[in-house]
């Protein structure tokens, strides 16, 4: 379908027509049992772990280990494997515990029944401080899911870490293996959109308000679409708008970790402050009204998602539904919602402020 619109804001102005991407049909879906299931999934890796832990450099190595984790019948099956360190923040030790990893896995070793059959690379998220943060961010996907299935899945792991050097004491720790990206924008019909500079405006509309409110809701401001922090973009052609898919979200309000903390460009003291980083609209309550009425048919599911998951505490439960109540009141309110949505029309960085980081 093609739209064209007139944006007027301090960055741009003019007459601009996009075209909605249309997925294309695909002639064989694999299927990835991994991100079928909701159920806690439990595994144990085995080797030299320590070395693993301590390879945190940006050329580091892969090393070899095993994974033991359920076929779809739920019988143990032991892997040969490869892992190594990635990431950013939490990959430092000054930062972080664990480091974030790659999992490598051996086509030619990953049997039909395998809970990771057809996976060659993936994400595990690594618990940084508290345990519990795992959790609350595996809690930040699930929510996007509700909205969209231009999302990343994930899953929710139970982690028995054992070292060779010490198989008689085991660490034990929740994880979150995700959705790799090209396997995201297949199952949606896209490609991946590998291409910075990339200005908001640009983006298809309803897409872009949709994940730039969500971001809002989540408290989240740990992200930068021009130079794909946190985002990644998929369509069909590279000359149409594509799609935006957000992603780690450890500095956000509902995770509400110890160690986050907004960009100071930002001015704000805490992530449970919110801030809309979107671009500014001539009229929000327009362009933002489907968005706000999604969020308030999907309330309920949201919040049943935070009062049924186990592995969080009752006190984060309650002190994040009031968090989540705050955003429903603040879009209920006509005068305070005008404040936050138009604040990037209300400032001149709006929300396309350049942050120290992000711009590398």
């Amino acid at each position: 379908m093609r739209t064209c619109l007139l944006v007027s804001s301090a960055l741009i102005a003019g007459f601009f027509c996009m075209s909605q991407p249309a997925p294309s049909p695909q002639k064989k879906v694999k299927q990835y049992p991994l991100f079928e299931s909701d159920s806690i999934l439990n595994l144990e890796i085995r080797g030299n772990l320590r070395s693993v832990m301590r390879d945190r450099e940006d050329d580091a190595e892969y090393h070899y280990v095993d994974l033991l984790a359920p076929d779809t019948a739920g019988n143990m099956e032991a892997t040969r494997i490869r892992v190594r360190s990635r990431g950013n923040f939490r990959r430092s030790r000054a930062n972080c515990e664990y480091p974030p990893l790659w999992i490598n896995l051996p086509k030619d070793s990953i049997s039909p029944s395998s809970i990771f059959a057809n996976l060659n690379k993936v994400k595990l998220v690594m618990p940084c401080t508290d345990p519990e943060y795992i959790v609350r961010e595996y809690m930040v996907y699930k929510v996007y899911n509700l909205f969209t299935p231009y999302s990343f899945r994930a899953r929710l792991v139970n982690i028995t870490f054992r070292d060779s050097s010490r198989l008689d004491k085991p660490d034990r720790f929740y994880g979150i293996l995700l959705e790799p990206e090209e396997i995201m924008a297949k199952r949606n019909g896209f490609d991946l959109y590998e291409k910075k500079g990339v200005n908001s405006s640009y983006i298809v509309p309803s897409e872009f308000h949709r994940m730039a409110v969500f971001q809002f809701f989540a408290g989240n401001t740990d992200w930068s679409l021009p130079f794909l922090h946190n985002i990644k973009l998929m369509g069909n052609d590279t000359t149409l708008p594509p799609i935006p898919v957000p992603y780690d979200f450890d500095h956000t309000g509902l995770v509400n970790a110890s160690y986050a903390y907004p960009a100071e460009e930002l001015r704000l003291p805490s992530v449970r402050v919110r801030r809309y980083r979107g671009y500014c609209l001539d009229d929000y309550a327009k362009d933002l009204a489907p968005v706000f009425a999604m969020f308030k048919e999907k309330r309920a599911q949201v919040e049943a998602l935070y009062q049924n998951q186990p592995g969080l505490s009752d006190n984060y439960i309650k002190s994040t539904l009031r968090f989540i109540d705050d955003f429903y009141k603040l879009i209920d309110n006509p005068k305070k919602a005008k404040m936050e949505f138009n604040y990037p029309c209300a400032h001149k960085d709006g929300g396309e402020v350049q942050i120290k980081g992000m711009n590398n």
